[in-house]
């Protein structure tokens, strides 16, 4: 087994909680990470003992570690995500198909006859598994 990698942690044990304290749920497992890393700075501690001091995967230590020491405390708690994507049924499309859907005499069996008549009547070749996914989500009344 290799040795740890020691690395310098230029922030305080105090500066790192109260990182942690501001930060969502994602950032704060990477500043908890990192104050196991500075609770062993001097002996160093592997990646695998983070990990299970934790709760994550090795592999996300060595990715956080990675951040930390190419970017500091910065690059570390940088968020990248850019969310959900925007949805492929529009706002009008929704509420044609809500009427549809809570149209007692409407007749649809399943959904492949809903997204056939929604793809005729919008002109679409809407993917099966998105629109069942997004039915199901959406298919209580409001």
């Amino acid at each position: 087994m290799s040795s740890p990698k020691i690395f310098t942690i230029k922030e305080s044990l105090s500066e790192l909680k109260k990182i942690q304290k501001k930060s969502n749920p994602m950032i704060a497992k990477r500043v908890h990470a990192l104050l196991v890393f500075k609770e062993n700075e001097l002996n160093g501690i592997s990646k695998r003992e983070v990990a299970q001091a934790i709760g994550v995967n090795h592999n996300s230590i060595q990715s956080w570690r990675d951040l930390y020491i190419n970017g500091g405390i910065e690059l570390l708690t940088r968020h990248s995500k850019k969310g959900y994507k925007p949805s492929v049924i529009t706002l009008e499309e929704e509420q044609a198909l809500r009427e549809q859907m809570f149209n007692p005499e409407n007749g649809f069996v399943g959904y492949v006859e809903l997204l056939a008549w929604f793809d005729e009547k919008f002109g679409k070749q809407t993917n099966y598994s998105t629109f069942k996914g997004y039915v199901y989500r959406n298919s209580r009344q409001k």
